[in-house]
């Protein structure tokens, strides 16, 4: 369960604190767009040593049964198709940030088709249910800590973005 631990912090850890860079400095990034991207890098690089670091000294909450990890890992690679559905739907360029940081560079449009006729942001929701499901399978307690600090990060995340684009799409 380590390997769990350990991938699932080192992907999604660093996305609520690039969401909070993008937002913070905005304007910056779209003058010095490299270094967003830099910046980025940086982040998820120094997430991997953090999640090894957490992997060696974190603590179990509880010892999940075999028939909960299987049904929480299914369910993590439900939502991880949810978050590559959303990829597809909208593209990479605006998946990946590149229409908020080159806003000219890419046609400007609400996506309204795929998982976005249903839930207006699928891959937080995605992310979200990965945490809880990674939490689910293994019973570490740091990853019951992500999944709470996720809850928290992902609405204002959210209320970030739709301010952005309402700003951006008029």
């Amino acid at each position: 369960m380590n390997f769990i631990t350990f991938w699932t912090i080192s992907i999604l850890a660093p996305i609520p604190f690039i969401h909070f860079a993008l937002h913070s400095f905005l304007t910056f990034w779209r003058r010095k767009p490299l270094a967003f991207y830099v910046t980025i890098a940086i982040l998820w690089f120094l997430s991997f040593f953090a999640a090894s670091f957490l992997v060696r000294h974190e603590k179990t909450f509880f010892t999940p049964p075999s028939w909960l990890i299987i049904s929480a890992l299914v369910l993590e690679f439900v939502s991880l198709l949810l978050i590559f559905w959303a990829i597809i739907t909208i593209g990479p360029k605006r998946f990946f940030l590149f229409a908020i940081v080159f806003p000219k560079k890419v046609e400007q449009k609400y996506i309204k088709s795929g998982p976005y006729l249903f839930v207006r942001h699928p891959a937080y929701l995605g992310y979200l249910a990965i945490w809880l499901f990674s939490f689910l399978a293994t019973g570490r307690v740091v990853l019951l800590f992500f999944f709470i600090f996720a809850l928290i990060c992902v609405p204002i995340i959210i209320s970030l973005e739709d301010r952005e684009m309402k700003e951006r799409l008029g």
